[in-house]
């Protein structure tokens, strides 16, 4: 369900949350305080303002199909059940970056999702602390009407980051340090330790996606600049819809951490963002998304 989650190693074409059915007591924005990813469980009465400590974030979703609907809340969760293939490929579908990117990225949403669908983005998590999936609404609401599929966001508290905070505000220039995935390069440059966004940082993460790594070692210590090549190019499109201007004063490239497994020929890509000048760090007021071609207040080391 999920890419992979960001907090320590820092996770289209069908209607969206707000065409969900009438009778849903959900819309994308909604938290909740009680829910269960790894068993596909959301309880839609334990809605809470995203400022406080919560389970997950609502991104997407779509009404069930009228066959899945009726094999009723117990078949749906049982991971042995007949109909639970049919249940992946419709959260897969429904839950695709393509389709949350809507939610998620509103202003600059058709360019994004261009973007994703080129460079064959089927996963993706978004450049925050937690974890990205789905969920299906509690019996009650199951049975009072809502049989949908959530798309949800699963923030995860960590050494530097709260997991408070409204995912919707990503977009925005808000630094949202709550949430957002900042880090510095260790003394030799030879990684990044995740640090907070509070503070002056060296990098920001801007997007986590898959992408498929076929032909390439499977260490990425052993990659060479050829075999980073095509995925700093990706990184550099996707960064520039969402700084909102090519900056020669940012880099943006690709990253990934050695220690997530390759899985089915895919891996983890992270697209992160750090100043050009090696003498200057990210400021801890303001984010790069969004800048455009407005001053970054970087600070000096």
């Amino acid at each position: 369900m999920c890419l992979a989650a960001v907090a320590v190693a820092m996770l289209g074409g069908v209607e969206t949350a707000g065409a969900a059915a009438a009778n849903a007591d959900w819309k994308v924005g909604d938290c909740y305080a009680d829910a269960n990813v790894d068993f596909d469980s959301v309880n839609l009465a334990s809605k809470v303002p995203c400022s406080k400590t919560h389970d997950v974030q609502v991104i997407g979703g779509a009404p069930l199909p009228a066959s899945l609907a009726a094999a009723g809340l117990a078949t749906l969760t049982s991971t042995s059940s007949a109909v639970r293939p049919e249940l992946v490929a419709f959260a897969d579908k429904t839950c695709a970056p393509t389709a949350e990117a809507a939610s998620v990225y509103p202003k600059i949403a058709k360019k994004l999702q261009a973007l994703l669908g080129a460079h064959d983005v089927t996963d993706w998590v978004l450049p925050a602390a937690g974890r990205m999936g789905w969920v299906l609404p509690d019996q009650a609401a199951f049975d009072a009407g809502a049989k949908d599929l959530v798309c949800i966001f699963e923030p995860v508290a960590s050494a530097t980051s709260s997991g408070e905070g409204d995912i919707l505000r990503l977009s925005t220039k808000d630094p949202l340090a709550t949430l957002r995935v900042c880090r510095d390069f260790s003394a030799d440059n030879s990684h990044t330790n995740n640090v907070s966004c509070q503070g002056a940082h060296d990098q920001e993460l801007l997007f986590r996606i898959s992408q498929d790594v076929t032909g390439h070692p499977a260490s990425v210590e052993d990659w060479t600049d050829a075999d980073w090549a095509p995925y700093d190019k990706t990184c550099v499109e996707l960064g520039k819809a969402l700084v909102g201007s090519a900056r020669a004063d940012l880099i943006v490239r690709s990253d990934a951490d050695g220690t997530q497994p390759v899985s089915q020929g895919r891996r983890p890509i992270d697209c992160v963002a750090y100043p050009t000048k090696k003498t200057q760090k990210l400021p801890g007021t303001s984010t790069v998304t969004g800048a455009g071609t407005s001053k970054i207040a970087f600070v000096n080391t």
